[in-house]
């Protein structure tokens, strides 16, 4: 497959990368996988406004997902989140 160099460019691409992760730490629970989906997200949010309305509503599940995985991580080890 050639490389264009504009796949970088692609938030679809970021999108499905982070849905991949929140799969992968939400079936290993892996510190690992959560930090990457973080990244991940904090990109997304950056470039919001150039999203199309379909991949906003991805990006809306994503974070709903991400905050409940930051909830259970901060229950785990007894620390109170005000979000």
């Amino acid at each position: 497959m050639p490389d264009d160099g504009d796949d970088y460019r692609n938030l679809s691409l970021y999108l499905r990368m982070a849905e991949v992760f929140d799969k992968a730490y939400g079936m290993t629970y892996d510190l690992q996988y959560l930090n990457v989906l973080l990244k991940l997200s904090d990109i997304l949010i950056a470039y919001k406004e150039t999203l199309a309305e379909r991949e906003k509503g991805r990006l809306a599940w994503l974070i709903e997902r991400l905050l409940g995985h930051v909830r259970t991580c901060a229950q785990k080890i007894g620390v109170s989140l005000c979000i």
